[in-house]
């Protein structure tokens, strides 16, 4: 059976289009002098401390999308904040004070510590560093021997012990008119399995030995150094003259957000409450693309965005109905036409089949440290690392493991 993906649609919805930018997006902010003064008037005895630094080509400000910037950039502890030209700086500093603010509570809301996560933002991104090498372990050289023998004189898996893949080739049969596959040996092949069983056996000097070898087999320079990671997350602050929406991410190093001078509806209430929750939101997205792939994450939206509703209070919607599933005609995919519906299905895995909101932190560990893909008997296909990883985290009620596929299949009757 095939089944449909419960995918959240990025419609327009206030937490990341404009239907909350309180005003004409083409308006600059000549027009917002009232909210200024809001932004200017926001205490100053909560702001956080920051240094203005020189913007140079040795600092990473690609989140702003190749825009022209300030030449200059606030860093605050856990930040740095960019802005295009007419951005002022209290605005600089307002961002810098909320996203720190609601970094604190966003990685609480996950269940860890905020210097954990900047520890994880801050380590070596081992996946990458693992891709690399396993790229060439794989190979075979010119003596027909996987690479890995030759490179790695700790890895002592017998070829007798790998696994085996069918050589064939294709000979045309006259009675049917169609080319038949002959299979005529198997050969053996490093399985990303075995491969990423060795790597994670490696110290961390070890692995860095391991990237130098297969660098000079490659006669390239690359190091472990190459894949140290950007701890402090990046704001790039916007006119909403060239941004139409509130705010967006575009990855794990950070987000693009409006200009909070042009917001009235989101910075008139509270000292920027409404506005610091949008922030909120989106720097959840932050920490899970810190775990996930950014393909996947976009593949499963309404996983991504139902977290992001459910951690920050939004509205949870325990039930749901064909009404609210929006059809696409995307290959008969379905898209939720609110968050909290998202939310809703967030509350009934983690709640119901997993071990409550930790099981949300759990997932994304789990996702972070499998580095294979599952093969589903059944379907005849490999898994994606999203289901593998669903199907080791989440528990049925007879006691095995609850496949995404299930989910999918039994949405309706599970949560109505």
């Amino acid at each position: 059976m095939k089944h449909k993906h419960l995918i959240l649609a990025f419609l327009s919805t206030c937490f990341i289009t404009a239907c909350g930018s309180g005003g004409n997006s083409e308006q600059g902010c000549s027009t917002c002098e009232g909210t200024q003064q809001a932004v200017d008037s926001f205490p100053s005895s909560r702001l956080v401390s920051t240094e203005l630094k020189e913007l140079s080509q040795q600092v990473d400000a690609s989140i702003c999308s190749g825009r022209t910037l300030k030449s200059t950039y606030l860093e605050s502890e856990n930040t740095r904040i960019f802005a295009t030209p007419e951005i002022v700086e209290s605005s600089m500093q307002l961002l810098a004070t909320l996203t720190e603010e609601k970094l604190a509570e966003a990685t609480n809301a996950f269940g860890m510590s905020l210097d954990s996560y900047i520890e994880l933002r801050g380590a070596y991104d081992l996946g990458a560093a693992y891709e690399y090498v396993y790229y060439v372990w794989q190979a075979e050289n010119a003596d027909d021997e996987i690479q890995i023998y030759e490179l790695e004189p700790g890895f002592d898996v017998s070829v007798d012990d790998l696994p085996t893949v069918a050589r064939y080739r294709y000979e045309y049969n006259s009675d049917t008119g169609d080319y038949d596959r002959i299979i005529t040996g198997y050969d053996p092949y490093l399985s990303s399995e075995i491969a990423s069983e060795y790597w994670g056996s490696l110290t961390a000097s070890e692995k860095s030995e391991a990237i130098a070898r297969v660098a000079a087999f490659r006669d390239e320079s690359v190091s472990m150094e190459d894949y140290a990671q950007e701890p402090r997350i990046h704001v790039c602050v916007l006119d909403k003259s060239v941004f139409e929406g509130i705010a967006t991410v575009g990855s794990k190093d950070g987000m693009q957000i409006a200009n909070p001078s042009q917001l009235n509806e989101y910075n008139q209430s509270d000292n920027f409450s409404p506005f610091a929750r949008v922030i909120e939101h989106e720097l959840i997205h932050v920490i899970q693309n810190s775990y996930m792939s950014a393909r996947e994450v976009s593949e499963y939206v309404w996983f991504a965005e139902g977290i992001a509703e459910y951690l920050t209070g939004g509205k949870i919607t325990l039930s749901a109905h064909e009404e609210n599933i929006v059809e696409t005609g995307r290959s008969g995919n379905l898209w939720f036409d609110k968050y909290s519906y998202a939310a809703g299905v967030i509350y009934y895995i983690t709640q119901t089949l997993g071990n409550g909101d930790g099981s949300i932190l759990q997932f994304l560990e789990n996702y972070k440290n499998q580095t294979y893909l599952e093969y589903d008997i059944e379907n005849e296909e490999y898994k994606s690392l999203f289901e593998s990883t669903f199907s080791n985290t989440f528990i049925d009620f007879d006691l095995s493991q609850f496949e995404y596929s299930e989910l999918e299949s039994e949405y309706f009757e599970r949560l109505n």
